[in-house]
């Protein structure tokens, strides 16, 4: 395909300087990505955020990769905007924190929330307890 011959190598080529020089560059997933992610993991990519998990995304399975250097992803992770903040109940909500977390990887796991969740799209029951899960898990760590 025009990705593979093309753009991958191509890519490869830009970030390499980038990657040696230590720097963790993370990947912004919109859709899903899960066939090109291995793909970005072997040109350096060490990161995934913004997964829709309702996309097919397996999170649970991300998690457990190793990256190039035989480190875990670090994952920027949240609830999702697009199915559970806005339609869900606030049980929905912190079950998909506590999901988040028990699925996420040994190290390098970033709670937060995206710059989609607006007031007025989302219950504001779902907000306050996102911002509790998130306040306990930043308190309290992993269990």
């Amino acid at each position: 395909t025009t990705l593979e011959k093309l753009w991958l190598p191509h890519f490869a080529r830009c970030i390499e300087p980038v990657v040696k020089a230590g720097v963790n560059l993370i990947w912004h997933c919109d859709g899903n990505l899960m066939q090109l992610l291995p793909r970005l993991v072997d040109c350096g990519v060490c990161g995934f955020q913004g997964f829709q998990y309702e996309d097919g995304m397996d999170y649970p399975a991300i998690c457990r990769w190793k990256m190039r250097d035989g480190r875990p992803p670090i994952i920027w992770a949240g609830v999702s905007v697009t199915r559970t903040l806005p339609f869900g109940s606030s049980q929905d909500v912190k079950r998909e924190i506590d999901w988040l977390v028990e699925n996420g990887p040994p190290t390098g796991l970033f709670l937060g929330m995206s710059s989609s969740l607006t007031p007025g799209s989302t219950p504001w029951e779902n907000i306050e307890t996102l911002l509790e899960g998130l306040r306990y898990y930043r308190e309290n760590g992993r269990p």
